[in-house]
């Protein structure tokens, strides 16, 4: 906005010029902020994917990125669309899919291995984010 008005202002050619370099100072500027958003987000996502299993908070990834958890929550809103949790949520239950699809493991076993100690609270998860039980989607997937 202000090298916008510099620009705007530049009434010779040495205040334009000073006025673009300015501006172009102010976009590498932004760009290198940008990449650094998307690089935080890029190792949150790594983060999550390899410790999705564990129980695992929005703080833990934060403290492990050495950044505030509201602003790895922004970043995550601005970059992906949707917030930390929902994101680490939505990777568990893709798991447990996969696995309900593709093992014989027990529904147990899998809740514990998405990072759910309890199996109600996985099945209940589960069955909002599918609209299906673990038992019932392993029977539809098996068919």
């Amino acid at each position: 906005l202000v090298p916008d008005m510099l620009l705007a202002e530049a009434n010779t050619p040495y205040k334009e010029a000073v006025a673009k370099m300015i501006l172009s100072l102010h976009m590498k500027g932004t760009d290198r902020a940008k990449r650094r958003e998307t690089e935080w987000v890029e190792k949150a996502k790594e983060y999550i994917g390899t410790n999705y299993h564990k129980r695992l908070r929005v703080e833990d990834i934060a403290r492990a990125l050495h950044i505030d958890r509201r602003y790895l929550r922004n970043l995550f809103v601005k970059e992906t669309g949707e917030p930390t949790k929902e994101y680490l949520d939505r990777l568990r239950m893709e798991r447990a899919a996969e696995l309900l699809t593709f093992s014989e493991q027990s529904v147990g076993i899998i809740a514990r291995s998405v990072g759910y100690e309890d199996q109600l609270s996985f099945s209940k998860a589960f069955k909002k984010h599918f609209g299906a039980s673990p038992t019932e989607y392993k029977s539809k997937t098996k068919n």
